[in-house]
């Protein structure tokens, strides 16, 4: 398994994390628990029943991605 603290921890530019709680491709389990720490300002959202593919063509998985980035850009707008 890679450690991507440091990767996670360098990032500089507001960020969220949409993930599938039955995602195939990455353990998703502990994103929380994990980006948390190092990034407290991170929006993360693991989604119940979503597998990996489904983040692009499930209309939860859609929805939640739209309110994320509408989050992001509200937050960019605002920001002094």
């Amino acid at each position: 398994q890679l450690d991507h603290r440091a990767n996670i921890a360098a990032v500089s530019r507001p960020t969220a994390v949409v993930a599938g709680s039955r995602d195939e491709a990455f353990d998703t389990s502990r994103y929380v628990e994990d980006f948390q720490p190092l990034q407290p300002s991170w929006r993360i959202e693991r989604l119940t029943d979503i597998g990996h593919a489904d983040l692009v063509v499930a209309p939860a998985a859609t929805q939640a991605i739209v309110r994320a980035t509408e989050q992001l850009l509200t937050q960019a707008i605002t920001r002094p």
